[in-house]
């Protein structure tokens, strides 16, 4: 609902006008007694000139040619001459300000109002802007938690476990912040919105896990969730560093809090990601420009590459023509662009692969795991052993000494002879 307002400064003047004949009495033909009159209500109330002056300049002619009869030339030269008071001033800016706030809703007020636009909007709410907007947040908010909630099966509301309900979903500003911004980046039309949108949601995200997992900081939850953190950890994994930098610890350090993250946390951020990767498309193959399919394009990798964090396979999106029709000069053109799914060796996939629900883990008990049999000892394949050098260059990195990270090894269940 827009702001209301009913133009007209016939309103505030009309009582103005008012109030200033009572001050003076009752006058009637001819003007120059009138005019006697009011030249001595004047010699006897200087402030008149002053609350006449500020009539003017709020209104121009309201006195001086409403009037021009009835004034000696003294008179309008005085009330012309007079500067007007500073409450004047500031009521004139708020009247001049609210054409520009009139009729728009909360989110559609500048991110920074003018005094004189802030002004207006009190003048017609009551409120500052920014508690006009805190009503329309927690209205915005409050739909974006129902949406997600209807998004998800029977099944995935289950797995949230503790999160399933509305009220939980409204306790936790930081997931509120994540759902918000997708649906800013989903609704936007402009490239810098969609742009701004995606990189909040980044940062929304980093700061959800660092403030529930308690590891790391915000800065490097973001860095762990990016392209090159993921290349980066992959390649410590796999052996193929030959040390670690403190770097490298945390990043592993920020992977064990986020794999030891009870499930229904993980299927939470799961079934955000999946609403805005269905939300994302839409926006990409809806786009009216380029500029904004581009940001759009943007968001909806940035959201795959989140995604994959969770099991999935690593997917990128294209705007682009088929492949194959770029062996032959100007079939591209028979074959408009259109958005394509590419998996990491570059080949095209279904776009029904991309969209099918990942398997999120159930949801882990609270209670502590009762006391199991120790497994047998796991072959020591090449994934394994890339494995155990991994953690032992972490332990090394942290000052163990080899035997101690033998023992340690052989404790987390690793064959180490």
């Amino acid at each position: 609902m827009g702001i209301s307002y009913i133009p007209g400064p016939e309103a505030t003047l009309g009582p103005a006008i008012a109030e200033l004949f009572q001050s003076i009495g009752t006058a009637v033909a001819p003007h120059a007694e009138f005019r006697k009159k009011f030249e001595q209500a004047l010699a006897t109330n200087p402030s008149m000139v002053q609350q006449l002056a500020d009539l003017e300049f709020k209104s121009p002619g309201s006195v001086t040619e409403a009037f021009k009869d009835y004034l000696s030339p003294q008179t309008r030269d005085a009330i012309l001459g007079a500067k007007p008071s500073v409450k004047a001033q500031g009521e004139a800016a708020v009247g001049g300000a609210i054409p520009s706030v009139a009729g728009v809703t909360a989110d559609q007020l500048p991110e920074q109002p003018t005094i004189a636009q802030i002004g207006a909007v009190r003048e017609l709410t009551g409120v500052r802007p920014n508690e006009l907007g805190q009503e329309s947040l927690e209205g915005t908010q409050r739909k974006a938690a129902i949406e997600y909630l209807g998004s998800l099966s029977a099944a995935d509301r289950q797995k949230l476990g503790a999160y399933s309900t509305l009220p939980a979903i409204m306790n936790d500003q930081h997931f509120l912040a994540q759902l918000q911004l997708t649906r800013d980046m989903f609704n936007a039309r402009k490239a810098d919105r969609i742009e701004e949108s995606r990189l909040r949601l980044q940062e929304a995200n980093a700061i959800w896990w660092q403030e529930h997992q308690g590891v790391g900081t915000a800065e490097e939850w973001k860095d762990y969730f990016s392209e090159a953190g993921r290349a980066r950890l992959a390649k410590i994994k796999e052996g193929g560093m030959a040390s670690l930098t403190s770097d490298d610890v945390r990043l592993l350090q920020i992977d064990e809090a986020f794999q030891a993250a009870p499930a229904e946390r993980r299927s939470l951020v799961l079934g955000r990601i999946e609403l805005g990767l269905n939300r994302s498309i839409k926006a990409v193959n809806e786009a009216g420009t380029e500029s904004e399919r581009t940001a759009q394009l943007a968001g909806l990798n940035q959201l795959l590459q989140e995604r994959s964090r969770y099991g999935a396979p690593l997917v990128t999106a294209k705007y682009t023509t088929p492949a194959w029709t770029k062996n032959v000069p100007g079939l591209e053109k028979l074959f408009p662009s259109s958005l394509r799914f590419f998996d990491q060796k570059n080949n095209e996939i279904d776009e029904n692969s991309v969209t099918a629900p990942v398997v999120a883990p159930s949801v882990q008990s609270s209670a502590p795991p009762a006391a199991q049999p120790a497994a047998p000892a796991a072959p020591a394949d090449t994934s394994t052993f890339a494995r155990a050098r991994a953690r032992a260059l972490q332990l090394q990195a942290q000052g163990m000494s080899p035997a101690a990270i033998a023992a340690k090894l052989r404790a987390e269940g690793f064959n180490i002879k």
